[in-house]
């Protein structure tokens, strides 16, 4: 909201809040669902634009221009500093001496305004983005590795591949109540390492069969 206020002040100030005006924002959320900011745009005549999802690398003049030339600044900046410094990491100290000429150096009016024309907004350049930009995303698969058992160094099985699965999906309905009882009374008559995995199996045949 402090933002809003400073920006319909301008207006006012200049006494131009007579004419239409755009304002061209990214879809976060602060801006799109906040009710107060929109109506304080609109009682000023500010018409609110938000620019769509995923596109602002072209569309939003501030990644075009601004940041492009603040990045490019800031690392040579940075590599200055280390030669000069003799290889020292940037403290905290240091970082506004470093950072200050950048910000001055890549905030000018020129680097604003070529960011508004590379994206076409101002002036209107329908053609100021390529159509390479539009198209979908390329995705590329990938087979996945084998992983190797840490315990014997073989490759890992899945579980599901086996021919013994230990806890196996029954159909519901093929399995008859006379087969679900004689599943019932198998477990007993297992040795003990085989009577829990006859219990698991008899758990999920009852499941499956049972409504």
């Amino acid at each position: 909201m402090e933002f809003g206020r400073q920006f319909v002040q301008y207006f006012r100030r200049k006494a131009a809040n007579r004419h239409k005006h755009v304002l061209v924002l990214d879809g976060h959320s602060s801006h799109t669902y906040n009710v107060e900011f929109l109506t304080l745009m609109r009682d000023n005549n500010v018409e609110v634009i938000c620019l769509p999802p995923h596109a602002t690398h072209a569309l939003q003049p501030a990644d075009k221009a601004l940041f492009a030339s603040m990045k490019s600044k800031w690392e040579e900046a940075g590599r200055h500093f280390v030669r000069d410094s003799g290889g020292r990491r940037l403290d905290k100290k240091d970082f506004f001496a470093v950072f200050t000429p950048v910000w001055k150096a890549a905030t000018t009016v020129e680097v604003c305004q070529n960011g508004f024309c590379s994206t076409g907004l101002f002036p209107c350049n329908r053609d100021a983005i390529p159509d390479y930009l539009y198209s979908p995303s390329l995705t590329t698969d990938r087979e996945q590795p084998e992983q190797p058992n840490v315990a014997g160094g073989m490759p890992s099985t899945d579980i599901s591949s086996t021919s013994s699965p230990v806890n196996p999906q029954v159909a519901p309905g093929s399995v008859s109540p006379d087969e679900v009882a004689v599943l019932v009374s198998t477990p007993s008559a297992m040795p003990a390492a085989e009577s829990q995995q006859g219990e698991h199996l008899c758990l999920s045949v009852c499941l499956s069969v049972c409504p």
